[in-house]
């Protein structure tokens, strides 16, 4: 806009300081055609408020549309966050939940041993290694899920910041290529 300002500017000045006409032929030409440099200075006043207008509508839309695409990106974001604490949240309670049935089995081994069940003993100590052996099998496939989500958030994370970035990147060329625009609607009206 600043080029923009500065023709204004030249023809504001051009307005009060008008230089002296170097040849007749141009006044009687300018008589002729009966323009007078105010009804010229007004109507390309009007034309470049109606640029500057137009200009501010397009940035604003597009900022709009910017600001609702980050928007659409922070929520995916948030839902997937939601998601992974929650499947995290019902692994855990299922762990502990396992856990505790452990526990109560060990419980009862401990309970029938005492009763004088030695006989049965072996069997449970093998139905306990069983056990064991499933809580190591869900716990492993627990972390190795976690870490599982926590790789795909990852990804999708980077992928939103590349998202993000080619977004500012597509941005910052748009308004580059609009500032040249304007540089060459400048250069046209000189």
């Amino acid at each position: 806009l600043k080029p923009f300002w500065l023709k204004v500017a030249t023809l504001v000045n051009e307005f009060f300081h008008p230089r002296p006409l170097y040849s007749a032929d141009v006044a009687s030409t300018m008589a002729q055609k009966g323009e007078d440099p105010r009804v010229q200075l007004r109507s390309l006043q009007e034309k470049f408020s109606g640029f500057e207008r137009q200009m501010e509508m397009e940035t604003k839309t597009r900022m709009e549309n910017e600001e609702t695409v980050t928007n659409n990106l922070t929520d995916t974001l948030v839902r997937l966050e939601k998601t992974l604490n929650a499947e995290i949240k019902r692994r855990v309670e299922a762990n502990k939940a396992l856990q505790g049935m452990f526990e109560a089995q060990m419980a009862t081994v401990q309970d029938k041993l005492e009763a004088g069940l030695m006989d049965r003993l072996d069997a449970l100590n093998g139905a306990v290694a069983s056990l064991n052996e499933r809580v190591d099998s869900v716990d492993k496939d627990f972390s190795q899920a976690r870490e599982q989500y926590i790789v795909d958030i990852e990804d999708k994370s980077s992928m939103v910041a590349k998202d993000a970035a080619n977004l500012q990147a597509s941005f910052q060329n748009e308004r580059a290529d609009r500032k040249e625009r304007e540089m060459l609607i400048v250069a046209k009206l000189r």
